[in-house]
């Protein structure tokens, strides 16, 4: 119609920074097409915002990184308390403040504390979104070195008045989750169980292999707990060829359940 035309679309700088950072992870994730066309959005919805939102929006953006998920892979649903506890976080890398929270590890790993949780004090740096899970990285106090914390761990929560200066160097966009994954773990799958290991993959599972009789799967992980549960969740399809102090692990599992339903049997 002529002399019609639309006013400008206004966004806050919270609902402009969620549209960038769902057009950059379709640039990153989608094929050619679809980056180019993310791109050209991008550049649209940059050009209507004032300086001072642009600049708001881009901080937002810096801070927060998001890794493509396997395709295998089913995010899980976030929990109410997720969303509050990540809502504080992103609180705390915007405003550049310290968090204090209690954070719960496994006494197993070798990035736990001794006790099973202990109080924290961090500066949060940004945050990472990997495979349905949410970690902020920063430094942490307790230890004076960098750290990454697994948002789902943390509990009791406060956002502190005291604030911190972001390292200049920092940079989140270029910033990769803690590895370490040296322990190696081969288990053989009966041939039945070839296609649900690939739909329930294991995080750590870096190759699948079929045999003439069996599925050799290999993994790496940082500690045999780790993965343990996952094996046992296949029970009789599974064995593990090594380590072989995680098959001592599964067979006293295994013995714990045997006696566990002997008790339940009628004398």
């Amino acid at each position: 119609m002529e002399g019609f035309f639309l006013p400008p679309i206004q966004f806050t700088a919270l609902e402009a920074s969620m549209l960038l950072l769902g057009s950059d992870y379709v640039a990153t994730t989608f094929d050619s097409t679809y980056a180019e066309v993310a791109h050209t959005a991008q550049e649209k919805i940059e050009a209507i915002m004032p300086e001072k939102q642009r600049i708001q929006v881009q901080q937002l953006r810096d801070s927060i990184h998001l890794l493509n998920l396997d395709e295998a892979f089913h995010a899980p649903n976030i929990t109410e308390s997720d969303q509050e506890i990540l809502g504080l976080v992103r609180r705390a890398v915007l405003e550049q403040r310290e968090l204090s929270f209690t954070y719960r590890s496994r006494r197993s790993s070798p990035y736990a504390s001794e006790e099973p949780s202990c109080t924290r004090n961090a500066h949060p740096y940004g945050l990472v979104h990997q495979r349905g899970i949410w970690y902020f990285v920063g430094h942490c106090t307790m230890r004076n070195e960098l750290r990454q914390f697994r948002l789902e761990r943390m509990e009791s929560v406060t956002l502190l008045t005291s604030t911190f200066a972001r390292p200049s160097e920092f940079r989140m966009s270029e910033y990769e989750p803690e590895q370490n994954f040296l322990v190696e773990v081969t288990v053989s799958f009966t041939k039945e169980a070839a296609s649900w290991v690939r739909e329930n993959p294991s995080f750590y599972l870096t190759n699948l292999e079929e045999r003439e009789d069996d599925v050799l799967v290999t993994l790496h992980c940082r500690n045999e707990q780790d993965i343990l549960q996952w094996v046992l969740s296949w029970g009789r399809y599974a064995r593990v060829l090594q380590p072989q102090s995680l098959r001592e692990s599964i067979k006293d599992h295994a013995a714990f359940l045997v006696d566990a339903y002997r008790e339940l049997e009628p004398s």
